[in-house]
C-alpha cells in the first residue's frame, strides 16, 4: 500500500482533482529521511526538472553531498511507527536483512536499509516515476522564495518545492530562521563498532552472554553505558559505548588504534565479559562520534522549502527515534504535497506539513535529551525522570501516514465553506443532492422526476389542526381549503450513482406566514412525506428540515393513460393513489376539472417546513434543541418538486397529462400494523375529499436540490 492510496482525500464535495501537470521538486540529501520523502513524492507523481540541457522526463532528483557508498552508523532501529510508514510506501527493511527485536521493531544495518530505500526510489517498477540521485552534489545555499538551489560548482536549479534533508550540517537550514541555528555538543561522545555473533558465541569468555537472537543488552555505570544489539539476520552486533565528550575531546579524528586504547581505558571499570568484548573491535572499524543537538527551530518551513530530519531537528540516540522522526517527515512531505496540488498551493502545504509535524519532532527531542539522562548515580535515587511508558505510549503507536491525512483532511474541508454536514460528521462532509461529487457520473440517460398531483378541497379546521404553530394560517378566510396529495419518481439521480426512488407527499395550499415583524411569506405547507429511499429521507431530514418518514412505494403504469400506486408500511398497504384517463393538457379539459376555479399558486412563492430537532434528553430538558421553520422559494416555472437530479440543475419544460379519474384511499390498519406511522395515517385518513381541483401528471428532465432554502427569522 503506497502514500498514494492512503492519502485520496475525499473531502465530501465534487473534488475529483483533473490532470494537474506534477510538481518540480528537489530533495537536498540522500539519507534515510531524504530518500523516504523521494519515494512519498515519487508515489504521488511527481518530478524534477534535471540540470543540464538533456531533459530527463518524468524524474525526482535528490542532490546527495555525501557518497552513498560510505553511508555509515552501523545500525539502525526501526521502531513501529517508523515501521507503520515504510509498510505504507511498500516498503520491507526485512527482506535485506532486518531483523526484528520485537512485534514490529526491527534491528537493521544502516547501509543495507539505506540501500534498500535507494533502490525503491529508483526503481523503474512500483507506481510514479523514479527518482533520479545526483552524487556528491555540494548545494552552498536554497533561495526558499523562489525555490532555487545554488550548487558548489556555480550551477542552480530551480523547483516547486525543495526539501532540506541535509543532514544535522544543513545548508538548507540557513533559510529557515535568521539566527540559523547551529549544532553543538550534547557533552556526550559515543564508539561504534560491529562485531561478528560467532566470533563471539566462539569464544568461551563470552558465549554464555551472548543473549538469544532479537535481544537487546543495555550495559550501564554512572556517566557511562554500553548498548549491543543485532542486525544483518543477526549475524552482526552494534555496539554503542556512550560516554562523557570530556573523556575523548580532540580524538575524533584519531586513528583506530589511538581510539581503541582510549575506550579500553574508559570503559576499563565496566566486567570482564564486557571488556572482552570491547577487546575484539578492530581499529579499522573503530568510530568515535560526537552527539551533536542544537536549539529548537521556530518552524520546519518557509516559503517553498521544508526542512526533514536532522536538517530541522538532531537527534540523540537514547530513544531510538532519530531515523523513524526522519521517516515520518519524508511521509508527511509526500502527503502534504499530494498529487495534484499546483506550484501556487505549495508554500501553504509545506505550512501544513509543519503544522503535522512540528510538535511531534519537538517533543520527541525533548523527551531524547530526558532520556539520556539517566545514568544511575549511587547517591542519586530519584529514578522518576526515566518512567518511559508514557514516552513510549507517544511515540510508538502513531501512524504517521494517517495523522497527516487527517490534517490535511480538515484544512481541505476548510477550504470550502459552503460544504454541507450532517451525521456522522467525522467521516467528512456527506454527499446528497445538493452536494454531488464529481465521481458520480451522471451518464447518458439523464435524470427526470415524474410528477402525479391530485388537488382537492378539504375542511379548513382540520387542515388547520396540522400547522406546527399560530404562525401558519389561510391567505384566505374559508370553512373550505385546498391539498394536494403528490406522487414522485425520481430517476437516473447522479447523487445516487444513477439510481432513483419514489415519493408520497401531503401539501396545504394558500398558507400565509407571519413573521415576528409582522410581515407574511406565502406558501404552501408540507406536514409530511413518506420515501422509500433512507439517503433521501435522512438528507432532506437534516439538511432541510423536511419532515420525512418510510414507506414503500410501488408505481405502476398499467397503461400510457393511467397510473396506480400502493403506499404500505413493511408490507401494510395503507394508501392508494390513481390517476387514470390521462391526456394531453388543454384549456378545455382545465376548465372542465377546475369548474372554474382560480389557480391561487400566484400567492404561492415557495414551501413551507417545520424543522424539530430534540433534546437527547427529553426527560431532564424537554425544550427540542432546535425548531423552526424553513422557507424554499419557489424557482422560475413553478416546479415544487425537490428534483435534484442534475449535477448542473438544469431543467425542461415538463409536458403535462390531466386526468379525467382521479382518487386517493387512506386506511386505517391500527398500532399493529403500522406501530410507527399508524397516528400520522389516521389523521391524513380523517380528512375529507369534497372536489377534486385538478389531477395531473408531468414529467420533467433535471431538478433542483433546494439549495436555497432558508431559516425564516
Amino acid at each position: 500500500m503506497s502514500v498514494t492510496n492512503s492519502d485520496k482525500v475525499h473531502a465530501g464535495l465534487q473534488q475529483a482533482e483533473t490532470e494537474k501537470a506534477p510538481l518540480k521538486i528537489i530533495i537536498v540529501g540522500g539519507g534515510i529521511g531524504g530518500l523516504t520523502a523521494a519515494i512519498a513524492l515519487r508515489q504521488q507523481g511527481h518530478e524534477v526538472k534535471v540540470l543540464g540541457t538533456h531533459r530527463v522526463s518524468h524524474v525526482s532528483q535528490v542532490y546527495e553531498q555525501s557518497r552513498f557508498a560510505n553511508e555509515v552508523g552501523a545500525a539502525v532501529h526501526l521502531v513501529p511507527n517508523a515501521i507503520s510508514v515504510l509498510n505504507h510506501l511498500g516498503v520491507s527493511p526485512e527482506l535485506h536483512g532486518a531483523n526484528e527485536l520485537k512485534s514490529d521493531w526491527l534491528l537493521t544495518h544502516r547501509a543495507h536499509f539505506h540501500e534498500h530505500l535507494k533502490s525503491t526510489a529508483t526503481s523503474d517498477e512500483g507506481p510514479g516515476m523514479p527518482v533520479q540521485l545526483f552524487r556528491s552534489s555540494k548545494v552552498q545555499r536554497v533561495d526558499a522564495d523562489q525555490g532555487i538551489v545554488y550548487l558548489g560548482d556555480g550551477q542552480q536549479d530551480q523547483a516547486d518545492a525543495i526539501v532540506g534533508a541535509d543532514g544535522v550540517h544543513s545548508a538548507c537550514r540557513y533559510a529557515v530562521s535568521d539566527d540559523h541555528p547551529s549544532p553543538h555538543p550534547s557533552g556526550q561522545n559515543t564508539f561504534r563498532f560491529l562485531l561478528d555473533r560467532k566470533e563471539l558465541e566462539n569464544d568461551a569468555e563470552t558465549s554464555s552472554h551472548i543473549n538469544p537472537e532479537g535481544v537487546m543488552d543495555s550495559w550501564y555505570s554512572a556517566d557511562q553505558k554500553v548498548i549491543v544489539y543485532p542486525c544483518a539476520n543477526n549475524q552482526l552486533l552494534n555496539f554503542v559505548c556512550i560516554h562523557p565528550a570530556a573523556l575523548t575531546e580532540g580524538l575524533v579524528d584519531a586513528d583506530g588504534t589511538k581510539l581503541k586504547e582510549e575506550m579500553l581505558s574508559i570503559f576499563g571499570h565496566f566486567s570482564p565479559i564486557m571488556m572482552s568484548m570491547l577487546r575484539k573491535a578492530e581499529p579499522s572499524d573503530l568510530k568515535l562520534w560526537p552527539l551533536l543537538d542544537m536549539a529548537t527551530l521556530p518552524r520546519y518551513n518557509v516559503g517553498r522549502l521544508a526542512l526533514i530530519g536532522d536538517a530541522a531537528h538532531p537527534f540523540l540516540p537514547h530513544l531510538g527515534q532519530g531515523a523513524a522522526m526522519a521517516i515520518e517527515d519524508g511521509a508527511a512531505v509526500g502527503i502534504m504535497l499530494s498529487q495534484g496540488v499546483t506550484s501556487n498551493e505549495v508554500p501553504e502545504r509545506l505550512a501544513l506539513y509543519n503544522e503535522a509535524r512540528y510538535e511531534r519532532d519537538c517533543l520527541a527531542q525533548a523527551y531524547t535529551r530526558l532520556t539520556g539522562q539517566d545514568g544511575i548515580k549511587p547517591s542519586e535515587g530519584d529514578t522518576s525522570k526515566l518512567n518511559l511508558n508514557n514516552t513510549f505510549e507517544y511515540f510508538v503507536p502513531h501512524d504517521e501516514v494517517h495523522a497527516s491525512t487527517q490534517i490535511l483532511r480538515q484544512y481541505l474541508w476548510k477550504q470550502h465553506k459552503s460544504l454541507r454536514w450532517r451525521q456522522p460528521t467525522v467521516f467528512g462532509p456527506m454527499p446528497g443532492p445538493r452536494q454531488i461529487p464529481k465521481e458520480c457520473s451522471q451518464g447518458s440517460v439523464p435524470s427526470s422526476v415524474t410528477t402525479a398531483t391530485m388537488r382537492l378541497k378539504t375542511s379548513a379546521t382540520l387542515l388547520q389542526n396540522l400547522f406546527p404553530n399560530e404562525a401558519y394560517s389561510f391567505s384566505r378566510g374559508a370553512s373550505i381549503a385546498e391539498m394536494s396529495f403528490s406522487v414522485q419518481e425520481f430517476r437516473n439521480l447522479a447523487w445516487l450513482g444513477g439510481g432513483g426512488y419514489n415519493r408520497f407527499s401531503l401539501y396545504i395550499h394558500d398558507v400565509r406566514y407571519t413573521k415576528q415583524d409582522g410581515t407574511h411569506t406565502y406558501g404552501y405547507y408540507c406536514p409530511v412525506t413518506f420515501e422509500d429511499s433512507v439517503d433521501s429521507i435522512i438528507t432532506g431530514r437534516e439538511e432541510l428540515g423536511w419532515p420525512k418518514l418510510y414507506s414503500e412505494i410501488d408505481i405502476q403504469r398499467p397503461s400510457k393513460e393511467s397510473m396506480e400506486v400502493s403506499i404500505s408500511w413493511r408490507g401494510a398497504k395503507w394508501a392508494s393513489f390513481w390517476l387514470h384517463g390521462l391526456h394531453e393538457a388543454n384549456s378545455e379539459a382545465k376548465n372542465t376539472l377546475t369548474d372554474g376555479h382560480e389557480d391561487p399558486s400566484t400567492m404561492e412563492n415557495g414551501l413551507l417546513l417545520h424543522r424539530f430537532m430534540p433534546s437527547s434528553s427529553q426527560i431532564s430538558s424537554p425544550e427540542p434543541d432546535a425548531e423552526y421553520d424553513v422557507f424554499i422559494p419557489k424557482p422560475s416555472g413553478g416546479d415544487e418538486s425537490e428534483g435534484h437530479a442534475s449535477k448542473d440543475d438544469t431543467t425542461s419544460d415538463p409536458a403535462e397529462l390531466v386526468s379525467k379519474e382521479a382518487g386517493v384511499q387512506v386506511l386505517t390498519l391500527g398500532w399493529e400494523k403500522l406501530p410507527t406511522i399508524n397516528h400520522i395515517v389516521e389523521r391524513i385518513a380523517e380528512l375529507p375529499h369534497f372536489d377534486i381541483v385538478s389531477a395531473s401528471l408531468k414529467t420533467q428532465v433535471g431538478g433542483r436540490g433546494f439549495p436555497d432554502g432558508y431559516r425564516i427569522s
